[in-house]
């Protein structure tokens, strides 16, 4: 698979859907612009999904986004406490709708998949995540956000001709 176009894919079908159903304006984060993890804690969420091919989308937010998306995406207020409580929700959600976009605008309507369910990622992978040269990283209401999609080729064939 070629990073660079799942990459591209990726940040357009990201910030397509912050702002679709977040309401929130995104943009392409510079290497220059991205926090180190001494500066960043962000809370994490991983879903993994399998077809041709499988894999796993992790979303990296800035803890302080959460309750903004879910504020946004819920009607409530940002610093309520419902929005607050309700920010990791909003964060799962978030990667259900931009999991499914992408799988869809990168690998067509014909496609088939089955997506696990959200959960939160490893604090570990963040480092590993952070450093590495896959994802895309943006700006979203001051906050940074991390979006990786580890994408696996398709699995070899049985000899009857169906998937292993």
């Amino acid at each position: 698979m070629n990073h660079e176009t799942l990459n591209r894919s990726l940040l357009t079908v990201t910030m397509s859907v912050l702002e679709d159903a977040a309401f929130v304006f995104s943009d392409e984060l510079p290497g220059t612009a991205r926090p180190s993890l001494d500066d960043w804690t962000p809370a994490g969420v991983s879903l993994s999904f399998t077809g041709e091919p499988s894999g796993v989308f992790r979303l990296w937010a800035d803890e302080a986004l959460l309750p903004i998306l879910a504020a946004n995406m819920l009607g409530l207020e940002p610093g309520s406490t419902g929005a607050r409580e309700k920010g990791p929700d909003a964060l799962r959600e978030m990667v259900n709708i931009i999991l499914g976009n992408f799988l869809t605008d990168h690998f067509g309507t014909g496609a088939v998949f089955d997506l696990g369910l959200p959960s939160p990622a490893d604090p570990a992978r963040a480092i590993a995540d952070c450093r590495g040269d896959s994802g895309v990283w943006l700006q979203v209401e001051g906050s940074a956000v991390l979006a990786i999609i580890d994408v696996n080729g398709p699995r070899p064939a049985c000899p009857s001709g169906k998937a292993a």
